[in-house]
């Protein structure tokens, strides 16, 4: 008669690790109930950047400094402005004007919703096939 193998915890974890390590980001996140951290970090961008622009103080100055002297070789990083430009451009609130606190703030949540509603981001629906037992 042949015996039933019984479960080796060893061996249950090396498989759910497996599982775990074929499993894509997005769906990771999705059955963790998480957000894309890239939409938070642009969401979260955004925001200050209202705050700045609203702002009067030393870091509206400092957002408008212009810094003398020569850039190393290749090709230069994206400054602070030009990533919150191309965040703007992206979510379409190239039109909202940011010194307009209520209307900004709504701006930003609604384009952060929808873009967490995209295909491939955090609220879609997504179908884990059960490990098979070994």
């Amino acid at each position: 008669m042949a015996e039933k193998r019984q479960g080796n915890d060893k061996t249950d974890l090396q498989c759910e690790a497996r599982r775990w390590a074929t499993t894509r980001s997005n769906e990771l996140l999705t059955l963790l109930g998480l957000e894309d951290l890239n939409l938070i970090l642009k969401e979260r961008r955004l925001r200050w950047y209202g705050h700045v622009e609203r702002s009067s103080g030393a870091i509206k100055t400092a957002l408008d400094i212009q810094v003398t002297g020569s850039r190393g070789k290749g090709i230069p990083r994206m400054t602070w402005k030009q990533v919150t430009e191309r965040d703007r451009k992206d979510w379409k609130l190239s039109t909202t004007d940011p010194h307009d606190r209520n209307t900004w703030r709504s701006g930003v949540r609604s384009a952060m919703r929808a873009a967490s509603q995209l295909p491939g981001r955090g609220s879609t629906d997504v179908d884990v096939a059960p490990v098979p037992a070994r």
